[in-house]
């Protein structure tokens, strides 16, 4: 049986800046990380945000992954795993650190639709010197049927372009550099793609997958 839990996260907005380690850091990253998620994507319907359930019963990680609503834009946060019992509403996020919101500025009905593993996903969130507006982006992924996939503007991919491969080119780990060139390689080859209209969220949903634009197809192919 899962925990269902009722967060002000104003709670953990008062945590030493030192405080990198033990139960009350996790708990903040983990609820941050719902609340950063929440406010990226879309209100008024449930989302399968990408982010995996933090759950590990009888010592074996839960397969699933949490599931965002927010009813309005200024609504409280409700999430639940897609596996397990663990459930929760978050408040009073508006403004604080996590709040990812302000930073929606894409009106572009046509998207690039990029599609990312759990991998690549995990070390962009990793990365610590992305804007706002790169966050939003990275934070808002959703979690389909075929995979992570983070919609974007042509001008806003070019932006994550810069940020990766300037972190690329300071990482000195071998195997990190090699997952933000795989990114990078992926993006650059999405941008060289006809940009056509993209499935809606809806879509995304449905059982009848949507047609992926052969730039995903390919590295559909490559998993």
């Amino acid at each position: 049986m899962g925990d269902t839990w009722v967060t002000d996260i104003t709670d953990f907005e008062g945590l030493p800046p030192d405080l990198t380690e033990g139960l009350a850091h996790r708990t903040a990253v983990y609820f941050g990380s719902i609340v950063s998620a929440a406010s990226a994507l879309p209100t008024g319907v449930w989302v399968d945000a990408a982010i995996q359930c933090r759950r590990r019963p009888n010592r074996k990680k839960c397969p699933g992954h949490i599931q965002l609503y927010r009813a309005t834009a200024s609504s409280s946060v409700e999430w639940h795993c897609s596996f397990c019992d663990e459930q929760g509403v978050i408040t009073n996020w508006k403004g604080t650190r996590w709040d990812l919101s302000r930073w929606c500025c894409s009106t572009e009905p046509k998207l690039r639709e990029l599609l990312l593993t759990h991998e690549e996903l995990r070390e962009l969130r990793n990365n610590l010197t992305f804007d706002p507006e790169c966050e939003y982006l990275i934070w808002g992924a959703i979690l389909t049927p075929n995979g992570i996939v983070m919609r974007a503007t042509d001008e806003e991919l070019d932006d994550l372009l810069g940020f990766i491969a300037a972190e690329s080119n300071h990482e000195e780990k071998k195997r990190r550099r090699n997952i933000l060139d795989r990114v990078y390689d992926k993006i650059d080859a999405l941008l060289d793609e006809p940009l056509r209209e993209n499935a809606g969220l809806a879509d995304w949903e449905e059982n009848d997958m949507p047609e992926l634009s052969s730039g995903i197809q390919r590295f559909l192919n490559e998993l």
